[in-house]
């Protein structure tokens, strides 16, 4: 009976430490958004932020819906989150290479037919593709000549045009360029090996094994289940669709299930892809930026000698997004927001205060 008694105190006093700390996780928060962010909720009228300290995982929301002003968001809310879906496909080029489908070395004319490849860049790579070392533009040129509908500049652009893109043109130079046409065209390189569609491969060898249950880039039913969005001037939007560059902009998720994503990355989960991810951050390429370099996908700042924060932001027409993670430390933060303006760099200020203003010791 006194051993009962004893559990449940301990437990107890489990539960009101935890409750205290991420009471102090929001009041901590709530003093960056108000004194180190130019945040505005007319802008960005709702956000909510995932943390992940180890074992342990926090929620937290701030603002509202931008359909009711009244209600708060919650973490079954589906968001569009941009270019954050390099990382998967990143993660599924390495799946493709660890089933012997491909390798990182090959050549990436090697997997169009002949009359989309382009001998000008023979010695183009899949890594080259993955870490921006292409040369490649940010988008096709003559991209625009498309963009019927700027709020959903994917949708009339085939995979056809891309490809002839890709087939015309011309490197002018050597230089890092972050380029969403580097992740089109492994859209098609996984397309090819797999021979099934981006949305398949990415459910079967991701999706489905993580259990994110809620995350997709094909529309399954209608498109308002997405939480409501604001463009620039405020107005909500509808979101984008794609004819191609699903493997670069393509997905939709919650917070759950980006947090699921956040643990294999972190190493926090012992399964396949965990082990896969570990390897995330250890090739280091150039960047577009010199405080960055970048290492599958990821954009690694070197915080100080013992810590380093690996980043990613993505943003549409009506929705942002931010993942960031310091390994060493077993922490990270997704930031997802309802709008085009999104948070700034709240996420990154928020993973600072959890590794404790970057002085925190590795595990």
């Amino acid at each position: 009976m006194k051993n009962g008694r004893f559990i449940l105190m301990v437990l107890f006093f489990q539960v009101i430490g935890f409750n205290m700390y991420a009471q102090s996780i929001n009041e901590e928060i709530e003093n960056i958004i108000l004194y180190d962010t130019d945040i505005s909720y007319e802008l960005t009228p709702g956000f909510i932020i995932g943390i992940i300290d180890g074992d342990s995982t926090y929620i937290e929301r701030y603002g509202s819906s931008a359909d009711d002003r009244r209600s708060k968001l919650n973490e079954g809310d589906i968001f569009e989150i941009g270019s954050i879906t390099k990382l998967f496909t990143a993660l599924l080029i390495d799946i493709a290479e660890n089933e012997k489908l491909l390798s990182k070395g090959d050549k990436l004319n090697s997997f169009l037919t002949i009359e989309y490849q382009n001998p000008r860049l023979n010695k183009l790579r899949i890594k080259d593709l993955v870490n921006h070392q292409s040369g490649l533009p940010k988008r096709p040129y003559g991209f625009g000549a498309k963009e019927v509908d700027s709020q959903s500049p994917y949708q009339f652009y085939t995979k056809t045009d891309l490809l002839e893109a890709y087939s015309r043109f011309v490197k002018e130079e050597d230089i890092a360029i972050y380029s969403h046409m580097n992740y089109a065209l492994l859209e098609l390189v996984l397309e090819h090996v797999y021979n099934k569609p981006y949305y398949q491969i990415l459910s079967e060898k991701i999706l489905i094994p993580l259990e994110m249950n809620n995350t997709f880039v094909k529309f399954k039913e209608d498109k308002g289940i997405l939480t409501a969005g604001l463009d620039r001037s405020g107005s909500k939007v509808a979101p984008w669709q794609f004819s191609s560059f699903e493997g670069s902009e393509g997905i939709k998720s919650t917070m759950g299930d980006m947090l699921k994503f956040m643990r294999a990355n972190l190493g926090l989960d012992n399964n396949g892809i965990s082990m896969l991810a570990s390897n995330n951050f250890k090739d280091n390429h150039a960047s577009f930026n010199e405080n960055i370099v970048v290492s599958n996908g990821w954009q690694i700042l070197k915080i100080n000698k013992r810590l380093n924060a690996a980043i990613h932001t993505g943003s549409t027409s009506g929705h942002s997004a931010f993942i960031g993670l310091t390994r060493e430390t077993g922490t990270g933060v997704v930031v997802l927001s309802n709008s085009t303006f999104g948070t700034k760099d709240l996420g990154l200020l928020v993973l600072r205060m959890v590794n404790h203003n970057w002085k925190r010791k590795p595990n």
